[in-house]
């Protein structure tokens, strides 16, 4: 009869999945629901980071919650190890059946629950350029809310529930008009049937001046020295975008308008941030809610 070990039981909850540490203890139920509870955890944990106003808690709660998880589930794995120790273990807590299930959860439940979590609800986005600055920062790694104008359904995509549509000063994510495949962020400037037009560095909606506290200028004093554009029409189904940065963005300026059906969703939380000329992560910026 092969006797149960705390530490092993402990070990394969923390360090293999959660679960694991039961199973191999002959608790197939309580295996279960660990093995099974984890993603799903996961995803509302992740789904909350975009919800939660208050750094750096938006960020710290969720990442303390999974941990505390696992913590759970291997102190629980180790406590039934010593209860059971000298009872029978049935075949399906040894070795042959426990690297299966292993193998099950890190290659198919997690993966699978990555991507319906990428696919509806939310998805990591990387500022790559200045062009959102001072908003965001080059090296800053983002939360999206994709569920923001709607959750799409992973399987049935045209099929979108609770869809509303953008608002001027979101931060939207959508696909890049010069190549799809790229993903861009920028501001929500101009909504479907205004008139849009930049005289200096004023944005005039239907003949009104914009307040725009978050916008960046390279020369703050020279306004007549700004490029204008417009007037224009943003047409029915598109919006008017540009970046923060205005003297340093590639947008709607540029390259037209953006189909409100390419985008993605909403930019809500810096989750790291990454400084690449001085070498360090800008802990200041983790959880910064976005707006």
């Amino acid at each position: 009869m092969a006797s149960r070990r705390r530490w092993l039981a402990a070990l394969l909850s923390l360090f293999g999945s959660p679960g694991l540490g039961q199973l191999y203890n002959g608790r197939a139920v309580k295996a279960t629901l660990f093995l099974l509870g984890l993603p799903p955890v996961a995803f509302l944990l992740l789904w909350l980071m975009t919800r939660l106003p208050a750094p750096p808690w938006n960020v710290a709660v969720p990442l303390l919650a999974v941990l505390g998880l696992q913590v759970w589930s291997s102190v629980d794995a180790a406590r039934d190890a010593r209860r059971l120790r000298n009872l029978p273990r049935p075949w399906y807590s040894r070795w042959f059946a426990l690297v299966p299930v292993w193998a099950l959860n890190v290659f198919l439940l997690v993966p699978a629950a990555m991507t319906f979590s990428l696919s509806s609800c939310v998805q990591a986005f990387k500022i790559p350029s200045g062009g959102m600055e001072p908003t965001l920062l080059i090296g800053d790694h983002l939360l999206v809310d994709k569920a923001a104008f709607g959750a799409r359904l992973p399987v049935f995509s045209s099929m979108v529930l609770g869809r509303r549509q953008p608002q001027r000063g979101d931060l939207v994510v959508f696909l890049f008009p010069e190549d799809r495949r790229r993903a861009f962020l920028k501001r929500s400037i101009g909504l479907p049937g205004e008139t849009i037009e930049i005289r200096g560095k004023v944005v005039y909606a239907d003949g009104k001046p914009l307040a725009e506290p978050y916008a960046r200028f390279l020369d703050v004093h020279d306004d007549e020295a700004e490029p204008g554009w417009g007037p224009a029409v943003v047409p029915a189904g598109h919006l008017f975008v540009l970046g923060d940065n205005r003297d340093n963005s590639r947008d709607s300026r540029f390259w037209g308008f953006v189909p409100v059906s390419d985008v993605l969703g909403i930019a809500k939380v810096v989750y790291f941030s990454w400084d690449s000329r001085k070498k360090q992560v800008r802990w200041e910026r983790i959880g910064k809610a976005l707006h």
